[in-house]
């Protein structure tokens, strides 16, 4: 699957598992602000498990 934004080329990616909000979360515009919540913990590094994502808008949009 090729995979690309608005001024930004296009790149392979490889679906391994569906889920709605990594989905989302990997076509979210870079830039753009992004409310995430949900738990937060440290396995290997931090991770968080979300709940919800909500997009916000930049101030001046």
């Amino acid at each position: 699957m090729l995979v690309g934004l608005d001024r930004c080329c296009l790149y392979s990616m490889q679906v391994i598992e569906f889920d709605l909000l990594a989905l989302e979360l990997m076509i979210h515009q870079r830039g753009k602000r992004l409310t995430v919540t949900g738990a937060a913990g440290y396995h290997n590094g931090y991770q968080i498990t979300a709940r919800e994502m909500v997009g916000r808008p930049q101030v001046g949009e």
